[in-house]
């Protein structure tokens, strides 16, 4: 672990190709999941087995568990993903050496530019979905959605956090407790 020059921050970068997936799987599912419990209700009889009742028991259950968890979904994501960054940044502190930190502010200024670029093509989906009569990530994803669309403004807070911990001796290691001198020394 001597020689290596890593750095712990460049992992936000995975923070938003996982969100942007995450998102996009949210809305795939959704949308598949939805279209197909349309095409199923169809109040017709099989025998003596109506469909559309039939489906209400079983891919409607399905169908609903999917739309009504979608937010709490991603928001799960979001936050281990922020919660991992933060582990992974206060479990490697000091190991590094201080001069990353110019290589952290660089860094987080690369991803917010990604960032900025992500948020963008997710308000351009959002508004064409939209246009096309889709309102699924508005109306299902609500707060998934609007971390994605304030993403800049997020991932530079997650950065400098992350750059603190890694950077910082939060808290002081057993080698920076150890008082050297002084006359109350040993009480």
């Amino acid at each position: 672990m001597q020689n290596k020059k890593g750095q712990i921050t460049i992992f936000i970068v995975f923070l938003l190709l996982g969100l942007l997936i995450g998102a996009i799987m949210l809305l795939v599912g959704g949308l598949v999941t939805s279209k197909i419990n349309e095409a199923l209700d169809i109040n017709i009889s099989l025998g003596q087995v109506n469909l559309a009742e039939e489906n209400a028991k079983t891919f409607g259950k399905f169908n609903e568990m999917f739309i009504t968890s979608a937010d709490w979904w991603g928001m799960s994501l979001i936050f281990g993903m922020v919660l991992g960054l933060f582990l992974s940044s206060y479990f490697v502190r000091g190991r590094f050496p201080k001069w990353g930190i110019i290589l952290d502010i660089f860094i987080i200024l690369f991803v917010f530019i990604t960032s900025l670029y992500i948020s963008s093509s997710y308000q351009i989906l959002l508004d064409s979905l939209a246009s096309a009569g889709i309102t699924y990530l508005e109306d299902n994803v609500a707060k998934t959605s609007m971390f994605i669309l304030n993403l800049p403004v997020f991932v530079v807070i997650i950065g400098v956090v992350m750059m603190i911990l890694f950077h910082g001796s939060i808290p002081r290691r057993t080698e920076e407790r150890i008082q050297q001198g002084g006359f109350l020394q040993g009480v």
